[in-house]
């Protein structure tokens, strides 16, 4: 896997408290953080998507792929302080995810779909996400608690680097009962 994994606990109901929440201040501060963190080239589409999921919220994006200006609007509210993201700074997910990518990681029929999804992008808003460089997932709490008990009974991963400090961070996921960010760029 060539994109850098990154996962975080969060409040996926704060996240999605922001669509069509009509908040004016909140636009504009989304306007000009997506005017730093993208290039010039899609302001524009930023500027509308941003109006759109913010007024309207979910439904002009219903049955529609997430392309990359999505993307970058949903971390920019994923990092807001009302969704509370706390990052693990275990680098055990780039050599994992690097291995589930490649299918060098096998977990049972209930969570492969979740693993997949993890790795490879899952939509809040559209059908798929539509991307080549950057993306996003997430697991709402009882699936992040599937997953993790699988990981860290899973005698491969529990060889990978770094192991013992990302085993850490999902047994407090999992007693937490938190929902769990993914963003790949």
């Amino acid at each position: 896997m060539s994109l850098r994994p990154s996962l975080s606990s969060i409040k996926l109901q704060k996240l999605r408290d922001f669509f069509g929440c009509q908040d004016q201040s909140l636009i504009k501060e989304l306007k000009e953080s997506f005017r730093d963190a993208a290039s010039e080239s899609i302001h524009a589409d930023g500027d509308r998507q941003i109006e759109l999921l913010i007024n309207e919220g979910t439904a002009p994006f219903k049955d529609k792929p997430e392309n990359e200006t999505l993307q970058i609007i949903m971390y920019l509210l994923a990092e807001r302080p009302a969704c509370e993201r706390k990052e693990c700074e275990a680098i055990f997910w780039e050599e994992f995810c690097g291995a589930a990518s490649a299918n060098m990681i096998t977990v049972s029929k209930r969570s492969a779909p979740l693993l997949s999804q993890l790795v490879r992008g899952r939509p809040l808003l559209g059908n798929k996400i539509e991307t080549t460089w950057s993306f996003y997932s997430w697991l709402d709490k009882d699936e992040a608690s599937l997953m993790f008990q699988e990981i860290l009974a899973h005698k491969d991963a529990q060889k990978m680097f770094d192991f013992e400090d990302a085993r850490d961070w999902m047994q407090g996921v999992v007693k937490n009962k938190q929902d769990v960010w993914f963003f790949a760029s």
